[in-house]
């Protein structure tokens, strides 16, 4: 049998392994500025184009390098960092790898300046495909400036698979926040497409700075918590019930003032505001934990976003009892006073006495079989006409058929929205479902996905321009520095859709007119939303902007789960759903409603 394992050409086992360490943009954005970050820079300039596909530029004033160590930075697992095995267990840097530049180099052509303090000249080395075109000595100052251009010029098809130029540039933004908030003593600036985004001065504690990202409501709303054990030390920042929000937000877990992904300590802040907040609503919270690095193993993730933490089930208790008593410490949570009240006397009570049972009155007659009250008895006949006119009118649109009586069918939906709520039995279950009885059948309507396409029909098929309702007092809504990014690229066709949007300062609008069809307390409520679902649906890959936005829209305006609906609104959302062409499926490919038919019941109760 012949041999058919061969080692892999150079060329394509360093393509393989740059797609460990390098997925997108952001990826080379992070371990650029952490390379920074170990160099004790003070100041890191960063300036981004098209996302983060064309252009990335990382500039700062660290230690810099000599000309031998700029060229061996570029060889595989090459590193200042770690000499031995021991070492591994004792990591305090961002970088340790050594793979970095030698996997940006692999699949972008990279340009690298880089002098120490003590030079007199720099060194200049340009890379492409791992390939050493340029290495010479040149003028530039003290730090260190990398330049990546094309990325995955040489891998077309990975290349395909990376997104549009404003979903890269979003995760750049994540992967900044997640730098910047820690590292709150260096300055940072950030630049897209030539316009700066973010100037961070460097300040003296870690708040002034998550308060940067945060909106001016919330500021004011975080606690902090403080603590120390033998095995780590916390400090917390936790946003009280106020700031939670049904999108998860600001949510974020640093160890060693390294960002990391841990759902078991995520797990461990919900259970402390288990009853505080509703079920789909979800807390604010900066976490920062220093523990020693030898109980931590950072060697488990290419990223480096995971960790395997020795002392984690101790720590999981340790946050939810600290939590919970910052939230009662800080008057937020409901507390339980077990003290005797002063104002019972005990020594009144004969304990020689026993409580007397309750009387309990039962009536023999009655029977669940019988009812007093006949439905079709207490109907007359005009209300017998107008059931058979909305069941005739289900008919027409299940069956597609649009021939019919147009006067008939325009007077039973008057009735319908004016009828008394004997006309059509229904009612909400559990605060989320319609339920109601039609031509012999069952109907259990999702009043949110109803809602939802109602709506979403209504925009879409809107010819001209929506009407605004004008603001006597202009609302200003503070938005978050990455919402505010969406919100410039947005407001055109806000405005197509009855918004009147300006901008006001650095991080805030101001709304000075506002669609119609939403009230004027929904406002904030449907701007927020509208943005984080537009993120939602720009991941999806639907990238037809208009489409994307009245999805958003759609989604934001509709009743939400748990909005308590009266039997007009009901019977007023049955109607609208049910006088579209197509009100099967949501925007979304959704199933809206739930239809059970006499013999589907019938045969589950058959012996």
């Amino acid at each position: 049998m012949p041999n058919v394992i061969q080692l892999l050409p150079e060329h394509i086992a360093s393509k393989i392994a740059a797609g460990e360490v390098i997925q997108r943009p952001a990826s080379v954005f992070k371990e650029l500025v952490e390379n920074s970050i170990d160099a004790r820079a003070k100041r890191i300039s960063i300036v981004v184009k098209a996302g983060g596909k064309e252009y990335l530029q990382v500039t700062d004033d660290g230690v810099g390098m000599s000309p031998e160590d700029a060229r061996m930075c570029f060889e595989k697992h090459a590193t200042s960092k770690i000499k031995s095995v021991d070492d591994l267990f004792n990591i305090l840097t961002k970088g340790f790898r050594g793979e970095a530049l030698a996997s940006i180099a692999a699949v972008a052509r990279v340009e690298l300046k880089t002098k120490p303090a003590d030079a007199e000249l720099g060194t200049r080395i340009v890379i492409e495909d791992n390939k050493v075109l340029i290495n010479e000595p040149c003028a530039c100052p003290k730090g260190t400036t990398i330049t990546v251009q094309n990325l995955f010029f040489n891998l077309p098809a990975r290349k395909n698979f990376l997104k549009d130029d404003s979903i890269e540039f979003k995760y750049i933004v994540d992967e900044f926040e997640r730098l910047a908030i820690p590292h709150f003593n260096i300055h940072f600036t950030l630049t897209h497409n030539d316009k700066m985004l973010f100037q961070l001065p460097a300040v003296n504690n870690l708040f002034s700075r998550i308060e940067y990202f945060l909106d001016n409501t919330s500021k004011d709303k975080f606690f902090i918590i403080q603590d120390t054990t033998p095995a780590f030390e916390l400090k917390a920042y936790i946003g009280n019930p106020d700031v939670a929000k049904k999108k998860r937000g600001y949510q974020m877990i640093f160890i060693n003032q390294r960002y990391v992904k841990n759902n078991y300590l995520s797990h461990a802040v919900y259970e402390a505001f288990k009853g505080l907040i509703p079920p789909d609503y979800h807390p604010q919270f900066f976490l920062f934990l220093n523990i020693h690095p030898s109980r931590i193993d950072w060697n488990i993730h290419p990223a480096k976003i995971e960790a395997r933490l020795l002392d984690e089930k101790m720590i999981y208790p340790f946050l939810v009892s600290v939590i919970k008593k910052g939230l009662g410490v800080s008057g937020i949570s409901h507390t339980i006073d077990f003290t005797k009240p002063q104002d019972i006397d005990m020594r009144d009570i004969d304990i020689r006495k026993s409580a007397s049972p309750p009387e309990i009155k039962i009536d023999p007659t009655y029977s669940p079989f019988k009812s007093s009250y006949n439905r079709e008895d207490s109907l007359d006949q005009k209300d017998r006409k107008q059931e058979v006119s909305w069941e005739e009118y289900y008919k027409i649109f299940q069956s597609g058929k649009t021939t019919t009586d147009e006067q008939s069918i325009e007077q039973s939906q008057l009735d319908i929205a004016t009828a008394p709520t004997s006309i059509i039995e229904c009612f909400q279950w559990i605060n989320k479902y319609i339920v109601c009885s039609i031509n012999e059948k069952l109907l259990i309507i999702d009043q949110h996905r109803a809602h939802e396409k109602i709506i979403y029909e209504k925009l879409k098929n809107t010819k001209q321009s929506i009407s605004a309702q004008t603001l006597l007092f202009p609302l200003n809504i503070d938005l978050s520095p990455n919402d505010f990014i969406l919100m410039k690229e947005l407001m055109p066709i806000f405005k197509e859709n009855g918004f009147d949007i300006e901008e006001f300062g650095t991080s805030s609008i101001i709304v000075n007119a506002y669609p119609d069809v939403i009230q004027t307390q929904e406002i904030k409520h449907v701007i927020e939303n509208t943005l984080e679902n537009f993120r939602i649906n720009q991941i999806a890959e639907i990238k037809d902007i208009r489409e994307n936005f009245i999805r958003s829209v759609a989604k934001s305006m509709a009743i939400q789960y748990g909005q308590i609906l009266t039997k007009p609104e009901m019977l007023k959302l049955i109607t609208e759903l049910l006088a579209l062409n197509d009100f099967t499926f949501s925007p979304t490919g959704k199933r809206i409603f739930k239809e059970i038919d006499r013999e589907e019941i019938s045969g589950y109760f058959k012996k």
